[in-house]
């Protein structure tokens, strides 16, 4: 019986996160560590964050956020972020950069750019479940759930990357930048930010540029660059097709990277087609497998085949996605040489 079947060691499902989720989420938060406020350490603001992400996988304002579960232990390893936009976040801030010939950074102005795009985000794979094409799987199924309602995610959507914080929590940009305003320490700031209280913070700060002229050469250095961490996942933005356009986080420095939806690559490269379960002969291609209904989103990688408008997958694949033979479900390629052998797309419109 298919309800019976086991799924094998190193298989995971990408699905919509809810509150019975929050011990997982809990645990991911304290291996997070700080300065990452899609995951506080708070079970209480966790909790909070859960319960409205069901609505906004419904439609309303919010994050969405995915859980990446372990089939075999059904234990969280990993979780992402889909923040729907449209409307202006209230209190969002940044800073945009200003700088010389020279492409050195000069300046540091406050705006309120990217407030009302759409951001993709709270990657995060436990340490003991990072292998290999892993966070790659976790960071594409946001693509691919943007395509589940495209027309209600707006036009761009931006990434910020997580910036140079040290063990410690200590922040060289931090405590160049925003520090003497602020007068507090960049964890104090961090736990305000997570809460909410963005316009608190942006309201400290000066109206007219700050200079960087005094700033020392590790807060320069922070400025637009990553935590040690996120190399990989900067990486991948970039290859999506996101890129710097000289806004900075208000409190880490770290690079906010922005892309138009309709060109990014996962969306361009991925089509929809039936889905039909099949023996494991002749299914070569690593394709991520994802359903098209915003709030029952599910999402997972395996070996597949896919020619006309019809995939073919595992067996194992349909119980995962919990859809049945013939449904429609969004493909796409994983391999660097894989491809979708296309006729005319079926349309970007949910037909299940």
């Amino acid at each position: 019986m298919r309800n019976h079947r086991n799924h094998p060691a190193g298989a995971y499902v990408i699905r919509l996160a809810g509150p019975e989720d929050l011990d997982g989420f809990m645990a991911l938060a304290q291996l997070a560590g700080p300065g990452f406020t899609s995951l506080p350490a708070d079970r209480r603001k966790l909790a909070s964050i859960l319960e409205a992400s069901a609505a906004a996988s419904a439609g309303a304002p919010g994050a969405v956020m995915l859980a990446m579960e372990d089939l075999a232990s059904k234990k969280i390893a990993g979780c992402a972020a889909v923040k729907r936009g449209g409307e202006k976040r209230p209190g969002f801030a940044n800073f945009r950069t200003g700088g010389d010939a020279s492409g050195a950074v000069r300046t540091l102005t406050v705006t309120d750019e990217y407030a009302d795009l759409t951001e993709i985000g709270g990657l995060f794979v436990r340490p003991d479940h990072r292998s290999k094409g892993v966070g790659k799987a976790l960071a594409q199924s946001r693509y691919l759930y943007l395509a589940t309602a495209p027309e209600t995610f707006g036009a761009r959507v931006f990434a910020e990357l997580r910036g140079v914080i040290d063990d410690d929590g200590v922040s060289p940009f931090f405590d160049a930048a925003s520090k003497p305003f602020l007068g507090m320490n960049f964890i104090e700031a961090d736990r305000l930010c997570a809460a909410g209280e963005n316009a608190r913070l942006a309201a400290l700060l000066p109206k007219t540029p700050i200079s960087t002229e005094a700033f020392p050469p590790e807060a320069k250095a922070a400025i637009g660059a990553c935590h040690k961490t996120g190399a990989a996942a900067r990486a991948m933005l970039e290859k999506e097709g996101f890129r710097f356009e000289g806004v900075v986080d208000l409190l880490d420095g770290g690079a906010l990277v922005a892309a138009d939806i309709t060109q990014l690559r996962s969306l361009r490269n991925s089509r929809l087609a039936r889905v039909r379960p099949a023996p494991g002969a002749g299914m070569t291609e690593t394709f991520l497998f994802a359903t098209t209904q915003p709030d029952s989103f599910r999402c997972i990688a395996g070996l597949g085949a896919v020619q006309d408008a019809e995939a073919r997958c595992a067996e194992e694949t349909l119980m995962a996605l919990k859809v049945g033979d013939g449904a429609v479900v969004r493909v796409l390629p994983l391999g660097p040489a894989a491809s979708v052998r296309r006729a005319a797309p079926l349309t970007l419109a949910n037909t299940n």
